[in-house]
């Protein structure tokens, strides 16, 4: 099962993040899935992803791992950095912000939808935000095994379960949640694997 540029980097992203230091390219080859070929070649492909992050918006702070020598360079990603200021937003952004929360219609997300429009409504927006779009938005969380995933991971809590390998086979895996994001319908896990003591992405099936 090949590692798609997109998952390659969500699992960077998520690495750097949760980095508590500066991580060496070299770990990162090592760690983050998605990374694999000749040095050359994942050189080539961590500077493109470097590259893609910054053009996202993501600012990938540089430096040594020990101030007394020079070593090879480490990378992360500042919380602060990576958080969003809402009052940087103007009213058509914050406006698209209150319909995402409002796209939160079920239970399990209940009470983090309505906070974020409490958020959004002292600061002047209001929850009639039919201007910019169409057709009522609807962000599916009903599979069984969604809301388990999602508490463990709000709570910081380790999950367990079996997922195919590279040749299509079930295996155990432990992972250490770090997120979990929805793309085109979809939802994913991010988290690290244990085990296998590198990030990756789970397809939530």
């Amino acid at each position: 099962m090949s590692i798609g540029k997109t998952e390659r980097l969500i699992n960077l992203t998520m690495a750097l993040l949760a980095a508590q230091r500066f991580i060496k390219k070299s770990e990162i080859f090592r760690v983050v899935a998605g990374y694999s070929g000749s040095a050359e070649a994942m050189e080539r492909m961590f500077e493109r992803d470097k590259d893609d992050l910054r053009n996202l918006g993501i600012n990938i702070e540089v430096g040594g791992l020990d101030p007394l020598f020079e070593d090879e360079p480490g990378y992360r990603i500042k919380s602060t950095d990576y958080s969003l200021s809402l009052n940087n937003l103007n009213a058509q952004q914050l406006s698209l912000l209150a319909l995402a929360a409002k796209t939160w219609q079920e239970a399990i997300f209940s009470d983090s939808a309505q906070s974020a429009l409490r958020k959004l409504r002292s600061l002047g927006i209001e929850n009639d935000v039919t201007t910019y779009i169409d057709a009522p938005i609807h962000i599916a969380t009903d599979n069984l095994n969604f809301p388990e995933i999602w508490r463990t991971t709000i709570n910081f809590q380790n999950i367990s379960f079996d997922y195919p390998n590279s040749e299509n086979i079930l295996e155990p895996r432990e992972i250490q949640p770090y997120g979990v994001a929805a793309w085109r319908g979809q939802w994913y896990l991010v988290g690290r694997d244990i085990n296998k003591e590198a990030i990756r992405v789970f397809k939530i099936a």
